[in-house]
Formats: C-alpha cells, sequence, structure tokens
C-alpha cells in the first residue's frame, strides 16, 4: 500500500479573504482513503500559512519545507477553485522535485473543467494524472496498486464512491464541523462551474450521523451542511428533517436552498433545528433570472419565493439572502429593478427571519454556461475584463475574477449603488444579524463546558 499525501493547493494571488475556506472534500478524500487502510497524511496551506501576502518567495520556501517533512508515494493535490490553479502547479513543481518517483495527481472543480491546463504547462508537466470529478475510487486505486508512472499526463474520469461509504474520520487534524450529504445539481445557472447533473444523496440515516458528528465538533455554533443544494427529493428532504430533530442538536446547521423547491410544510420541519438558511435568489428582475437560468418561470420563481418566506416568518425561521449584480445582460434597469424588489420586501415582508442582504459582484470562472451565452450578450455590451485571469500570475485574482461589465449601460456607479443600498439595508436589521451572533456565542460556550 503506498502512503498518499493530500495538499490542497494555496492561493497564491488572492490579497484577502473573508474567512479561510472550509477543506470538507479533503476531509471526505482523508477519510475515505483511511478507511480502505492507506497511509495518509494531510497539508492545508491556507489554514497553516494563510495567504501569502507581500512574500511570495517565503511563501512558497515555507510549503516546501512542510511537504519535504512527509514522505508520499502518491501526491494528490486540490484545486477546488480557479484561485488555486497556479498555487496547484506550484504545489505539483514542488512535489516532483521532492520526489521524482512519486505519483502525482491533481483534481477540483478547475481540473475537471479545464483539464488542459494542466497537460500543456511546459515541459515539466508535473502531473500524471488530471482527474475530472469525484476522486475518491481512482486515488484509492492509485494508493492500492504499484502501478509504474505514466509516460506523460493522463486524464482521468473519476468515479464517486458511494455516499453512504463516506464516513468522517475523526483523526483528521484540520477541525471541521462540515458535511456532504448529496453530490450534483440538475441545475445549469450561468454563473456556476458546478455542471454536474446527476444528483445523489446520502441515506437518511447516514446523513443524520455525518450531521451528528459535525455538530459533536462545532466550537462557534454552527454546523455547516456544504450541499451544492439541499435536499433536491422532497421525501428524503423531509424524512432527513423529522430524523434529525429527533437528536439534541448543540449548534445550529447551516445550508443552502433553493426556496421555490421547498413546500409549506418543509419550514415547520425545519423550524426545530432552528437552522441559518443561505437562499439564493440572485435577482429579482424577471429579464434578468431568464439570462441566469435560474428558473424559466421568473414570476411562478418570486411568487414561490414570497410564500416561502411568509411560512419562515410563520415558523421563526431565518434566513440569508444572495444577490448577485453585474451579471453579463444586467442593464440599469433590471439591476434597479431587482434592488427595489429587496428593498421593498425589507419595508413590507415577509422578512421577520431576514438576517442580512449578501450582495455578490459577479465573478467569471472557466466551465460555467456563461461562455456559451457570451456571443449574444456582447451586443448589448456584455465584457469579461480578464478571460484567462488564473493563468495570469499577479495579484488580485479576486478583483481581476470580478472585473467586468454587465452591458455597456451598466457602470460601476449603478453597482455601488445597488451594493450600497443593500448594505444600508443590512445595519437597519442589525439587530437581528447580533441576536444571532448571540446565540452562536452562547452555543459554543455550551460546547466547551
Amino acid at each position: 500500500m503506498r502512503s498518499v499525501l493530500l495538499v490542497q493547493a494555496p492561493m497564491l494571488h488572492v490579497d484577502a479573504l473573508e474567512r479561510i475556506p472550509t477543506s470538507t472534500h479533503l476531509q471526505v478524500l482523508y477519510s475515505f482513503l483511511r478507511s480502505r487502510g492507506a497511509r495518509v497524511e494531510v497539508f492545508d496551506p491556507l489554514v497553516d500559512f494563510g495567504l501569502p501576502g507581500n512574500d511570495l518567495p517565503g511563501y512558497l520556501r515555507r510549503i516546501e519545507e512542510r511537504i519535504a517533512s512527509i514522505p508520499f508515494d502518491v501526491l494528490g493535490v486540490s484545486a477546488w477553485t480557479s484561485f488555486q490553479y497556479l498555487g496547484s502547479v506550484a504545489v505539483g513543481s514542488l512535489g516532483r522535485r521532492l520526489s521524482p518517483e512519486a505519483v502525482l495527481a491533481v483534481g477540483g472543480y478547475h481540473p475537471s473543467v479545464l483539464p488542459e491546463d494542466y497537460t500543456k504547462v511546459g515541459d515539466s508537466f508535473p502531473f500524471d494524472y488530471v482527474v475530472r470529478g469525484p476522486g475518491e475510487l481512482f486515488l484509492a486505486n492509485l494508493a492500492e496498486s504499484e502501478s509504474p508512472r505514466p509516460d506523460r499526463p493522463v486524464v482521468v474520469q473519476g468515479s464517486p464512491a458511494p455516499l453512504d461509504q463516506l464516513r468522517t474520520d475523526g483523526s483528521y487534524p484540520y477541525h471541521q464541523a462540515s458535511v456532504f450529504l448529496s453530490r450534483g445539481c440538475p441545475h445549469a445557472c450561468s454563473y456556476c462551474s458546478n455542471r454536474t447533473s446527476d444528483y445523489d444523496t446520502m441515506s437518511v440515516e447516514h446523513a443524520v450521523a455525518e450531521c451528528l458528528e459535525a455538530d459533536r465538533r462545532s466550537t462557534d455554533g454552527l454546523f455547516r451542511i456544504q450541499d451544492a443544494i439541499f435536499g433536491l427529493r422532497r421525501p428524503w428532504r423531509q424524512g432527513f428533517l423529522r430524523e434529525l430533530a429527533r437528536h439534541p442538536l448543540r449548534a445550529r446547521p447551516c445550508l443552502e436552498v433553493r426556496a421555490d423547491q421547498l413546500d409549506p410544510d418543509d419550514f415547520e420541519l425545519l423550524a426545530p433545528l432552528k437552522p441559518v438558511m443561505y437562499l439564493g435568489v440572485d435577482s429579482a428582475s424577471p429579464s434578468m433570472l431568464r439570462i441566469m437560468n435560474k428558473t424559466r418561470s421568473p414570476e411562478a420563481y418570486l411568487s414561490h419565493l414570497v410564500r416561502a418566506l411568509r411560512a419562515c416568518d410563520c415558523h421563526g425561521v431565518e434566513y440569508v439572502i444572495g444577490v448577485l449584480v453585474n451579471h453579463p445582460g444586467e442593464t440599469p434597469a433590471m439591476l434597479r429593478e431587482s434592488t427595489e424588489w429587496f428593498w421593498r420586501l425589507l419595508w413590507d415582508g415577509p422578512s421577520q427571519g431576514l438576517l442580512a442582504f449578501m450582495a455578490h459582484r459577479y465573478a467569471y470562472f472557466p466551465g460555467s454556461p456563461i461562455e456559451e451565452m457570451l456571443p449574444g450578450l456582447a451586443a448589448a455590451g456584455a465584457r469579461i475584463g480578464h478571460p484567462g485571469w488564473w493563468r495570469v500570475a499577479r495579484s488580485d485574482h479576486r478583483v481581476m475574477s470580478e472585473a467586468n461589465q454587465g452591458s455597456g449601460d451598466l457602470t460601476e456607479a449603478h453597482v455601488a449603488e445597488a451594493i450600497r443600498r443593500l448594505e444600508t439595508a443590512n445595519w437597519m436589521i442589525g439587530p437581528r444579524r447580533r441576536a444571532l451572533v448571540e446565540d452562536m456565542a452562547r452555543r459554543a460556550q455550551g460546547h466547551e463546558a
């Protein structure tokens, strides 16, 4: 059995993050490989070292020293987002220099949508395998086999392990209070690179057990369900909520849902769990919702949303609403229509459970459906500012990814004003958010006790 080192690729050209992202995907790989008897180590530079700041050479030197201290036969590098592309190539190059005979594989969203980025990186070709899709079974096979390295990079299609075989291993060295209960998303929103249409869930019993383990590990009063879309299938969703509610939870589950796919009785089942829900509404302009491919019936989508928010108010369920601005195709009129709708929602309701509006600027990522739509939207002035920003070795990739123009008439002033209005709304509902923070603090103290 070969020894495996899993490394989260660093973000070499991001200046700031609101919080270091959880590496739940690494925990899944680590736990599955351990369950198969593999010797596994894991290293997450983002957690251990943060961002590089102004000392990129010193940062890479620290990463090299850490990798050099861990013997490995197989190096698996995760490039979860395009922000990690250059970091994954750097880690691969370090791994190849430190262990020339080791087998190197890279996986994650970026390799899945652009495998050619790893087969055309110059003469060195640090990776032997570029894995598209889930990597559990492929990495397990690498660990269990003694096959030689291929002569040149090979792109392989990964296959998932059955979800009920994925069990959290308590020895995972980085604290995690987060879980995946499902895979895939059948929707094709224009801005999203998650284009796996197959959707599958754990059994209810296994999903509840994983949540109880995450609840036990929580230190901040929350545990996070990281599914791209929670509870898409009604029978599973309601069975899971009923079963989870039978157990006393110390933390509050945090989950992302589509409000237009929830039924009124779902909120009665959600209420005992005291969840914090993220509703990615994105826009309240029917025209913009069509462009985003969020729904084919935007008026019905918004009506269903209002009914869902009324049910939240009725049962005391709290939520955050995500709003996306400056998406390709957006005009000043669409942005104004959307912002005014959310503003009226704050004043006229239903909004008793509203904790915040989270306004995001559209960021371009490769592999999303927007690529097929751009030629048509370009006629109205839609423009991606840096189409290959992830390959550019300079800061700041986050700013570069957002340096786009929704339409020829949509100016930075329009976008900034919309964000300002939503942030003003957040100030007005501040007491609710403070109450949430206080509740989380009480729950965290209960864990420590």
